[in-house]
């Protein structure tokens, strides 16, 4: 009887309790790996300068200072737009697979006491044919 009751509480638990909180560390990890990379930062600072490194006009009439400034700033922002494209693509990717591993998890989850079961009937019947 107490058998029973264990498997009773073991299927409450496995398509209940853990089920919703499966989801929720799916959740959670989806949110973390979106944070991780900064993907709303890198965003809103995609055409800033890499690292902030910019040159200052020092004014005048110089115009080969002012065409050097400008050259530089704008190599800066160049650089600054191909390390967060790199880091924005990569943080999209890792967000994929963790979508779709989620996913496949969470659909497989369900599935899973019918494996073990499956487990224990071949194994039985493995040990049953050596006998």
């Amino acid at each position: 009887m107490r058998v029973v009751e264990l498997v009773a509480y073991y299927f409450f638990w496995h398509y209940g309790r853990a089920l919703s909180d499966l989801f929720r560390q799916y959740v959670t990890l989806l949110w973390f790996v979106f944070n991780f990379f900064s993907i709303p930062e890198l965003l809103r600072t995609f055409v800033s300068p890499f690292q902030r490194m910019q040159e200052r006009y020092g004014g005048g009439l110089d115009l080969e200072d002012f065409f050097g400034v400008i050259v530089v700033n704008l190599l800066m922002r160049i650089v600054g737009m191909i390390v967060r494209s790199f880091f924005i693509v990569g943080g999209l990717l890792v967000l994929a697979a963790a979508l779709a591993g989620g996913i496949a998890f969470l659909i497989l989850w369900p599935l899973l006491p019918l494996v073990v079961f499956w487990l224990l009937m071949n194994g039985v019947t493995i040990l049953a044919s050596s006998l």
